[in-house]
């Protein structure tokens, strides 16, 4: 299975061109001991780590905020899939933070609790981190486009080079439309997404700077799912559609919610736990979390649980390894965000406002504003393998548990995923979600 957040952009504009300018629970989080040293080799900077837990607060409480005020603005009406990556996130805030002054910084560090100095360290600690899984890839990027006319401080561009990030010279002022054509065919060629595409008022004659950041997962299942068969998905809007469902019979850590499951003897009654289930991949810091809503628990407000709610879940799941026979929808999935209302309703003001935000560490010239912020992330994961950004991957193929027939099955629990869910996917090292995701129709 591989999810690329193909693009996260934060676009900066100015009101004229730059010459007129002016612990231990998070151990419970795991339902036990996190992965450490034990997984891999790598060596990493200790000194850092209360700052790569401020980046965990950002991914797995920022993150739940800003996914649940856009399924309110656009999934719970019109029914579309919502996937959001909040380390892309955290590392567009990062860049931000580290460019902003005045209030409009100390509006980002209430929001983010981002520390004084240190922040872009923490952010290269965190990719330095992700390269060390041996059994999967997170790789993240991040570029900077600049209109020609426009000149960052020195200190700013060599600090946000310090993260091995590019920086690009485009012509926003005199041709907006080839500059963004330009930057389309630069994000598919890291991403090997054909057909990436900018939305059309991201880039502008006004636009100053624009920031893109991308987080590229894979990973290979750790069990077998071992055949796909059609079956009914409850859509968003009441209607019953055709999909390919997988399935495999294996041991996994789940719950299931008395709600959704009445009938099953080891259901949970706690009306605020939902039904949730654990999908194991091949490296074991990383984890696929599938929860799914209720009418007690609808989306909306399981997704604004999570941020506070997530540990204790998966500490049930974790609790209980049982049979069981899961079924779920093969998926591709492309989704394109604005994240900008989103982040306003969180309390990221001052940013969005030319009249008052003050980015005076990228640039002296005033009217500089963001823009828009947006992020497009694919996911696609079946059987035979996964692909995006152009690779083909084969999941790994082990043998379900020894012993199993078919009568067997007949009496195993069965977590069926055919309806609205939530999935999170996780780095269990770093303590850090990387994607979110609304799933409400597996075929677009």
């Amino acid at each position: 299975m591989k999810l690329f957040a193909a693009l996260a952009g934060i676009a900066l504009a100015g009101l004229r061109k730059s010459e007129d300018r002016s612990g231990s629970a998070r151990d419970d989080r795991f339902g036990g001991k996190r992965p450490g040293s034990e997984i891999h080799d790598c060596v990493s900077n200790d000194e850092l780590d209360p700052v790569m837990t401020i980046f965990s607060r950002l991914t797995n409480q920022l993150g739940p905020k800003v996914i649940t005020n856009i399924f309110l603005e656009t999934g719970a009406i019109n029914g579309d899939n919502v996937i959001v990556s909040p380390v892309a996130m955290t590392s567009q805030l990062t860049i931000l933070h580290e460019g902003a002054g005045g209030k409009t910084r100390e509006e980002l560090q209430s929001l983010t609790l981002m520390p004084e100095m240190g922040a872009l360290e923490a952010m290269s600690e965190l990719k330095h981190r992700y390269e060390c899984i041996t059994k999967g890839t997170i790789a993240t990027k991040n570029a900077m486009f600049l209109d020609n006319s426009f000149q960052p401080k020195p200190e700013f561009v060599n600090r946000i080079q310090s993260t091995q990030a590019r920086i690009f010279k485009l012509n926003f002022a005199e041709k907006p439309d080839f500059s963004r054509s330009i930057i389309d065919t630069w994000s598919s060629s890291q991403s090997g997404i054909e057909n990436t595409e900018l939305p059309t008022d991201s880039i502008t004659k006004e636009t100053s700077m624009l920031l893109l950041s991308s987080v590229q997962f894979a990973a290979k299942w750790a069990v077998k799912f071992e055949k796909s068969l059609p079956g009914g998905f409850l859509l968003a809007d009441g209607t019953t559609k055709m999909v390919d469902m997988m399935e495999l019979r294996t041991t996994l850590p789940y719950s299931l919610s008395c709600v959704d499951f009445p009938e099953a003897a080891s259901c949970n009654s706690d009306q605020l736990v939902p039904s949730i289930i654990n999908i194991p991949l091949e490296d074991p810091r990383l984890q696929i979390t599938v929860l799914m809503p209720n009418n007690l628990l609808p989306v909306g407000q399981l997704l604004a649980m999570s941020s506070e709610w997530l540990p204790y879940w998966r500490y049930i799941s974790e609790s209980n390894f049982q049979d069981v026979v899961l079924r779920v929808p093969k998926l591709d999935v492309l989704t394109q965000m604005d994240l900008s209302n989103a982040l306003f309703g969180a309390g990221m003001t001052n940013a969005f406002d030319p009249f008052i935000a003050n980015f005076t560490g990228i640039t002296d010239d005033i009217g500089i504003s963001a823009s828009n912020i947006f992020q497009q992330n694919y996911l696609k994961w079946d059987l035979d393998g996964a692909s995006a950004g152009g690779e083909m991957i084969s999941s790994l193929k082990l043998s379900a548990r020894n012993g199993v027939t078919e009568e067997q099955i007949d009496t195993t629990t069965q977590f069926n995923v055919d309806r609205p869910f939530v999935l999170i996917i996780s780095d269990r090292t770093t303590d850090s979600n990387l994607f979110m995701g609304v799933i409400n129709d597996p075929r677009i």
